[in-house]
C-alpha cells in the first residue's frame, strides 16, 4: 500500500512540474531585440555557464545591434545585410532561409515575432537620384510565417519634405504591441529632406494595413556645417555604404567606428488599458504615448534635455518610467527626472539589462560595466574589451559580450564564472532561448552554448524556487 501511495505522489508531482515547466517556456521566448517588448533582457529561464559551444554557424554579416531573435518554439531568426531572413532549429541546425528582393535593400535590425509565431523584418534602401542629385529612400516590412512561407512586403508611408519627398529608412528593430486581441507591429522611421528630418512612429497591423503614424521629432540643421544631426547621420549611413540598387552589401566596420544603432522603442503592459510606448529620439527626447488601432498614437510624456545627446533603446519600467542610457556615461530614468553617471564609464549605447531581482546592468562602450540598485550604482568593472550590445540575463547567470570574449557572471555576486574568447565580438547581444539555450554572435557568426541538462525522469525530490520564481526541480526521490 505505501508503495501505491508513493507511486500516486510521484505521477501527481511530475504532473505538476511538468505543468509549471511549460509555463515558463511559454513566457520565456526571447521575440525581440532586446528580449522581451519591454526591452529588459531578462529571459525567466536558469542556464548553465557559456563554456563551450555545442554549434557554430555561418549567418553572414550582420549589421551591428541586429540581434537574432527566437520564436516560442525555439527557432532562432536572424536577418542579415545580404537581405536574407535565416531560420534555424535551437540546436543551431538549418531550417530554412529566405532572401528579400533585391531592390528591398539589405536587413540593418533584429526581426520580430508576433504572438502567432509570424516573423517581421524591416528592410532599407537608399540611392541617389540621378535628376535632382538627393538620396532617395525607402522602407520595406515584410512579413513570414512561422514555417518560412512569405506572407506580405509593405512599402512605409512616404513623407513629403521639401522639396522632395522621402520614403523613410530606419535601423530600428520593430517591435509588438498587443492588447484586448489585437495585435501591431511598431517601428521608428527617419525621413529626409534637404536641411530637415524628422523621426515617425508607424504602426502596422499584422495584415499590413498602417494603424497610426506619428511624428516623434523634427529637426532642422545647417547644411551647410560640418556636424551633422543623428536623424541625418541614420540616413548617411545608407549613403555611405553605397547601397544602391544591384549594389554590394556594406562592408563591416570596426567596432569603434561602428556607429550608433538606431533606438528601437520598448513597450510596456500597464494592466489598465492599452499598453504604453517609449520612442527615444537620440536627438533630446524621451517620448511615452498611449496607442489605440481606431484613433491612433496619444502623446502623454514627453522628457526633453537641455542639450542633444545621443541614446540607448529605452527600457520600459512600472508606473511609466523608462530606463535610458546616454552617450555621456548616465543611465537616466525618465520621468523619475533622475540620472546615475558612474565614473570613468563611457557612451552607453545598448539597452540597459534589468535583473531578476531588479537591478541595472549598463554595458558602456569602453567595456565598463556598471551595475545599479536604486538611485545608486553598487558595482563596476572593466570587460575584456569594448562593447555596444546589451547583457542578457536568466534567472541563474548574466551573459554579456565584449569585442574579445563572452563572460558569464553569476548575477548575485556579478563574478566572472566563465569566459569564451573570440575576436569581433561585442557588436550583438546575446540571447537566451526557452530551455536555456545561450546565443552569441560575433563578426563571423553565431555560437550556440547547450541549456542546462534534463534531469532523469524519476530523479527529483520537489520545488525549489529559482531567482525568477520558477519553480525548478532537483534532488532524488526516496
Amino acid at each position: 500500500m505505501n508503495q501505491i501511495r508513493v507511486a500516486m505522489k510521484t505521477k501527481v508531482l511530475l504532473v505538476v512540474l511538468f505543468v509549471f515547466a511549460q509555463a515558463g517556456r511559454a513566457h520565456a521566448d526571447w521575440p525581440t531585440a532586446h528580449g522581451a517588448p519591454d526591452n529588459s533582457g531578462l529571459a525567466r529561464v536558469d542556464t548553465v555557464a557559456a563554456i563551450r559551444p555545442i554549434a557554430f554557424v555561418d549567418v553572414g554579416q550582420i549589421a551591428p545591434g541586429a540581434n537574432p531573435v527566437i520564436g516560442p518554439d525555439g527557432t532562432v531568426y536572424v536577418g542579415n545585410l545580404a537581405g536574407e531572413l535565416i531560420a534555424l532549429h535551437p540546436d543551431g541546425k538549418p531550417y530554412w532561409k529566405r532572401n528579400l528582393n533585391p531592390e528591398d535593400g539589405p536587413i540593418f535590425a533584429s526581426p520580430a515575432v508576433g504572438a502567432d509565431g509570424s516573423i517581421y523584418v524591416v528592410s532599407s534602401m537608399s540611392y541617389l537620384d540621378q535628376r535632382s542629385g538627393n538620396p532617395v529612400h525607402t522602407a520595406f516590412l515584410h512579413k513570414f510565417l512561422a514555417g518560412g512561407a512569405w506572407a506580405f512586403s509593405r512599402t512605409f508611408p512616404k513623407a513629403s519634405l521639401y522639396p522632395f519627398t522621402d520614403g523613410g529608412a530606419t535601423t530600428a528593430p520593430p517591435n509588438t504591441w498587443r492588447w484586448n486581441g489585437t495585435e501591431a507591429i511598431m517601428v521608428p522611421v527617419v525621413y529626409k529632406a534637404l536641411g530637415r528630418s524628422e523621426l515617425r512612429i508607424i504602426a502596422y497591423s499584422t495584415s499590413g494595413v498602417v494603424l497610426g503614424d506619428r511624428r516623434v521629432t523634427v529637426q532642422v540643421y545647417d547644411t551647410s556645417a560640418t556636424s551633422t544631426s543623428f536623424l541625418q547621420g541614420i540616413i548617411d549611413f545608407f549613403v555611405d555604404r553605397g547601397l544602391n540598387f544591384g549594389g554590394p552589401p556594406p562592408t563591416p566596420v570596426p567596432l569603434p567606428d561602428a556607429g550608433w544603432p538606431q533606438p528601437g522603442v520598448a513597450i510596456w503592459e500597464s494592466g489598465q488599458g492599452s499598453p504604453y510606448l517609449w520612442v527615444a529620439d537620440s536627438i533630446r527626447s524621451t517620448v511615452a504615448y498611449r496607442f489605440d488601432p481606431t484613433t491612433g498614437f496619444a502623446e502623454v510624456y514627453r522628457s526633453t534635455a537641455a542639450f542633444d545627446r545621443l541614446s540607448s533603446p529605452p527600457v520600459a519600467l512600472d508606473n511609466l518610467v523608462a530606463a535610458v542610457g546616454l552617450d555621456n556615461g548616465c543611465l537616466t530614468f525618465e520621468r523619475e527626472n533622475s540620472s546615475l553617471c558612474p565614473p570613468a564609464s563611457d557612451a552607453i549605447t545598448p539597452a540597459p539589462t534589468r535583473l531578476a531581482d531588479g537591478r541595472f546592468v549598463t554595458i558602456a562602450r569602453n567595456g565598463n560595466l556598471a551595475v545599479s540598485e536604486g538611485h545608486s550604482f553598487v558595482l563596476q568593472q572593466r570587460l575584456n574589451g569594448e562593447s555596444i550590445a546589451s547583457a542578457a540575463a536568466s534567472c541563474t547567470h548574466l551573459f554579456v559580450s565584449s569585442t574579445r570574449e563572452l563572460v558569464t557572471f553569476d548575477p548575485k555576486s556579478m563574478m566572472p564564472v566563465a569566459r569564451f574568447s573570440w575576436t569581433g565580438g561585442g557588436r550583438h547581444a546575446p540571447i537566451i532561448g526557452p530551455l536555456g539555450q545561450v546565443y552569441a554572435m560575433m563578426n563571423v557568426g553565431l555560437f550556440v552554448f547547450a541549456p542546462p541538462a534534463t534531469l532523469p525522469f524519476l530523479t527529483f525530490a520537489g520545488p525549489r524556487q529559482s531567482l525568477c520564481n520558477i519553480p525548478i526541480v532537483t534532488g532524488t526521490v526516496q
